[in-house]
């Protein structure tokens, strides 16, 4: 079952011009943040510094270009007024919030950062920015699975960091409960998305309905 269906046509149309929304605000977004690391990498004053900027920004291309297909798959759907498969909604998700996760791992492995420092980094805050734009799919379940894809792939690099560095872990790596409440943290935010989700289709859903009946 998708998880946006509905017997309302116009509801999945709706629902695919938000998601439309969501992937523009996206790419906006990533393309200020490439510019700036662009920029920060230009005036860079480390070796160690300049590699790990010109890294990130690799990264953020990939990234853009990803969004940018994935604008098209979608914008396609809408012209044709056809639904998205179930599939196509999850491996979104999935493949959008490995790239904080992603992000995270190439932290570790500079030396600008370090692997537990790394586990504190901002990159943290990407889980976040996908968790809240969730809200725009319109689907509390989607929204959830945001929050809990996050967590673990939070939970994910801290397993590995302790298993690869754990010579370092007694000197610089914070308690483990920690860790375990960034990724609850996480989890609970996906829960609070899909809670104004939930209303925001209902609002979607009364403003539809009461539309169709003025015609």
């Amino acid at each position: 079952m998708n998880p946006v269906d509905i017997k309302s046509e116009a509801f999945r149309v709706a629902a695919l011009r938000s998601e439309r929304t969501r992937i523009l605000a996206t790419l906006v977004v990533f393309a200020l943040v490439f510019l700036l690391i662009a920029l920060r990498a230009f005036f860079a004053t480390t070796s160690a510094q300049t590699q790990l900027l010109v890294r990130v920004s690799v990264f953020l291309v990939i990234i853009l270009a990803y969004e940018a297909v994935i604008l098209i798959f979608v914008q396609r759907h809408v012209f044709r007024n056809k639904e998205l498969p179930s599939w196509a909604w999850f491996l979104n998700i999935l493949v959008e919030t490995s790239f904080p996760t992603i992000g995270l791992l190439i932290l570790t492995q500079t030396d600008f950062w370090g692997p537990y420092r790394a586990l504190n980094a901002p990159a943290i805050l990407v889980y976040f920015f996908f968790i809240t734009l969730s809200i725009l799919r319109l689907s509390p379940l989607l929204s959830f699975y945001t929050g809990v894809v996050s967590m673990v792939g939070f939970l994910v690099v801290t397993a590995y960091t302790y298993w690869k560095y754990p010579e370092q872990s007694s000197i610089a790596a914070l308690p483990v409960s920690i860790y375990i409440t960034y990724g609850a943290f996480l989890m609970i935010g996906g829960l609070i998305a899909a809670g104004v989700a939930r209303q925001v289709r209902v609002h979607v859903i009364a403003a539809l309905r009461e539309a169709e009946s003025r015609r």
